[in-house]
């Protein structure tokens, strides 16, 4: 009895201690394909990552998370749903941050796999309600934010 109670002792000391722990943000970090992971954008962000890639299809007026667009889409695996609602709640909960203390941007690169200028424009509306955190550009200026957003793929080149 004396060994499991000391067992349990040590268990749960490790795990209040461990609970304390912070993630260290990795400045130069890229999750490629972060998507392809079981749980997208946690597993990038559990390990620090400040930078992530996610592949985009337009389908039906609503942009999907995949590399290889399948026949069905799985309404749960759009862009708002595993990266730009998550990041926001992530920002509201660490006070305005991404991680708390690391007030450097955090870069999600959106790969247009095709129709590049359809999702641009559905984009430009998806976004318009985050727009409080992320990175903005007006003439010569640059508003920092909480997100960075860069296009690559099929983007268009004049907007």
């Amino acid at each position: 009895m004396r060994f499991i109670l000391l067992n349990f002792t040590f268990l749960l000391l490790n795990a209040i201690l461990l609970s304390g722990q912070t993630v260290q943000p990795l400045p130069n970090a890229h999750a490629h394909n972060d998507y392809e992971h079981d749980r997208p954008l946690f597993d990038a962000l559990a390990q620090g990552f400040t930078s992530v890639e996610v592949d985009v299809y337009l389908v039906d007026g609503e942009i999907y998370v995949y590399h290889d667009l399948p026949k069905q889409v799985d309404p749960n695996r759009t862009l708002r749903k595993l990266y730009l609602d998550p990041l926001k709640q992530r920002i509201e909960q660490n006070g305005g941050q991404i991680y708390p203390g690391y007030e450097t941007t955090f870069f999600l690169m959106i790969d247009i796999k095709k129709n590049g200028l359809a999702v641009y424009e559905q984009l430009k509306e998806q976004l318009a309600p985050y727009q409080d955190i992320l990175t903005s550009y007006s003439e010569n200026q640059k508003n920092e934010r909480q997100i960075t957003i860069f296009l690559s793929g099929d983007r268009p080149m004049k907007t």
